[in-house]
């Protein structure tokens, strides 16, 4: 009974009012929507997933009433953003320039129905990574390689003149020198993602150690006082590393049985006759093959 009251009291309203409007010049048709109660709104998507590129997706809504939409995301934007009835709309997203995820909602209003519908948009941030991020090498020269897996174009850049970067595809080649120091020795190598927001850079950095060389070389005797005329010379040599032998004289009055090996050895050296009344000297320089060591070795002869 009251349901039926209730009815009656909006008729009597409503005729009122259209005819009242009627006079007045107020749209009726504006008032036919504003009283029905029958209007439904929907989307075929509750959220839409992107990946990090800028991209375009679609979705319907389904309505029998006028609608807007709410947008405050300024990275979406919608092929409309009012409308009337069923309708395909298009959702695009800007490029996301950063490594992290986003998201966003849009929310499709009607105009005369209490009624929306909100999707959510989501989408994924630049794929960017970097195995391994550390490397470790030994005294000598070697190179190593790092994977890099990005959304773009990246560069790499490194902070020490003993490393040296190669960028082929999906990995970097990294190459040090041969460290001729006892000290073991730090650099890195810094993989940054290329793109428009510079104020925002994705990084990685790879950090390069390499230890200090662990040979050791003694030589025995380390001078020569010599006659004259003299019979052959020994020179002891005692490390683990590869060596060599030279000499600083333009006119060398010295001659070795060999100049290079690997390993403790034995030398013979001889010398010329000294013809001159003066003392003549020289140097004999013992060197490791990477230069690490070297050890002067003084030799007179009256």
């Amino acid at each position: 009974m009251r349901k039926h009251i209730l009815y009656f009291l909006f008729t009597i309203v409503a005729s009122t009012a259209f005819w009242g409007c009627a006079d007045s010049g107020v749209d009726s048709d504006f008032l036919i929507k504003l009283f029905n109660s029958d209007y439904k709104i929907s989307a075929d998507v509750s959220s839409i997933d992107f990946a990090s590129g800028s991209s375009a997706k679609t979705f319907s809504i389904t309505t029998n009433d006028e609608w807007v939409v709410s947008n405050p995301n300024s990275w979406i934007t919608l092929s409309a953003n009012q409308g009337s009835g069923n309708s395909m709309l298009s959702v695009t997203v800007d490029e996301n320039q950063s490594s992290s995820d986003r998201s966003g909602r849009i929310t499709i209003s009607g105009k005369f129905g209490n009624q929306s519908v909100s999707i959510d948009v989501r989408q994924a941030g630049k794929k960017f990574n970097v195995s391994p991020q550390y490397l470790e090498f030994d005294a000598g020269a070697n190179t190593l390689s790092v994977k890099v897996s990005a959304d773009g174009l990246y560069t790499a850049s490194k902070d020490a003149d003993w490393i040296l970067v190669s960028v082929n595809g999906e990995y970097i080649d990294v190459s040090v020198t041969q460290n001729n120091s006892k000290d073991s020795r730090t650099g890195n190598v810094i993989v940054s993602l290329v793109t428009d927001d510079e104020t925002n850079r994705i990084e990685a950095k790879i950090s390069v150690s390499q230890a200090g060389s662990e040979s050791v070389m003694t030589v025995s005797p380390e001078s020569f006082k010599l006659k004259s005329s003299t019979d052959p010379q020994i020179l002891s040599i005692s490390t683990d590393a590869s060596w060599k032998l030279s000499q600083d004289q333009k006119d060398p009055w010295i001659f070795f049985g060999t100049t290079a090996g690997t390993g403790s050895q034995d030398v013979t050296f001889t010398v010329l006759e000294n013809n001159t009344p003066d003392v003549r000297t020289a140097i004999i320089t013992l060197q490791t093959e990477n230069g690490e060591i070297t050890i002067p070795i003084s030799v007179k002869q009256s």
